[in-house]
């Protein structure tokens, strides 16, 4: 790939693969075939990592300067350390041999900035989930809750393992902010004035983040579950302590034939 093909594939091959082939999110690295871009610094990037369980690679081609970076490892790390590991080592070695020119940075007013970061103020859900399984209720546990804070700064916490350090958004241009930490960015795709996708510029090509529907949204949901658990323990608590104040008191319980079988039942249903 970095000899445009080499002796393996034609050039016009070669090519395409590594041109882009869809951008979900404008302003933010979009997918390429087999590839996907990630380009940093000014300088044309085109990456492609794996997971299992245990191994986790990544590879960079900086594809017009005939570089490339790949690494792999052999566990996740101590708190799923590889992440910002792969993700800082790719940085830093970018600054340190393909620095960015110096450029000045867009200024955004205060007013434009909490205006654009109230438009994505809600609840975000990955893209990247199971939709019609029972596997679906990872995703209520992981949505994003996206704010605003008292200065008008954006709050969005998305996939913050990536990075060492937590996000610190700074508003860099129309609907885009800059993680004042890293080289990050996040932006959203706006339609009729709504944003109905966003993403950081990691993950962009293979994740957006989309607005969760109110009968999904896990601001009243969860609230909801632990209330219902809350229940459901209680009622498991009193079933063997009731048991005993009847037993103490020398009480029976008022119920027999089916009425006792449906109480038993009903307990055991709890517990399950």
């Amino acid at each position: 790939h970095l000899q445009r093909g080499g002796s393996i594939l034609k050039p016009q091959t070669a090519q395409l693969m590594h041109a882009r082939a869809n951008q979900p999110i404008p302003g933010l690295n979009g997918m390429a075939l087999g590839f996907y871009q990630h380009d940093i610094n000014g300088r044309r990037v085109i990456a492609h990592g794996g997971d299992t369980v245990a191994f986790h690679s990544d590879l960079h081609l900086f594809i017009d300067d005939g570089v490339g970076l790949y690494v792999s490892f052999n566990s996740a790390g101590k708190q799923g350390a590889v992440g910002s590991l792969r993700q800082a080592l790719f940085e830093e070695f970018a600054d340190r041999y393909f620095p960015a020119p110096v450029t000045t940075q867009p200024v955004v007013d205060a007013k434009t900035a909490r205006e654009n970061a109230e438009k994505l103020a809600g609840t975000w859900g990955s893209s990247r989930r199971g939709y019609s399984s029972f596997v679906a209720i990872a995703d209520l546990l992981g949505q994003t809750q996206v704010g605003v804070g008292e200065d008008g700064e954006l709050i969005a916490p998305i996939v913050e393992q990536l990075s060492v350090r937590p996000f610190k958004w700074v508003a860099a241009g129309p609907m885009l902010w800059r993680n004042a930490n890293s080289h990050e960015l996040l932006s959203a795709k706006m339609e009729n004035g709504k944003a109905t996708q966003l993403s950081i510029n990691t993950i962009a090509p293979i994740i957006v983040m989309l607005p969760v529907p109110w009968y999904q949204d896990s601001a009243w949901l969860l609230p909801l579950l632990y209330f219902s658990m809350a229940v459901l323990a209680i009622t498991i608590i009193l079933w063997p302590t009731r048991a005993i104040v009847r037993k103490r008191l020398g009480a029976t319980l008022a119920l027999e034939g089916p009425d006792l079988s449906v109480y038993r039942w009903s307990r055991v249903a709890r517990v399950a």
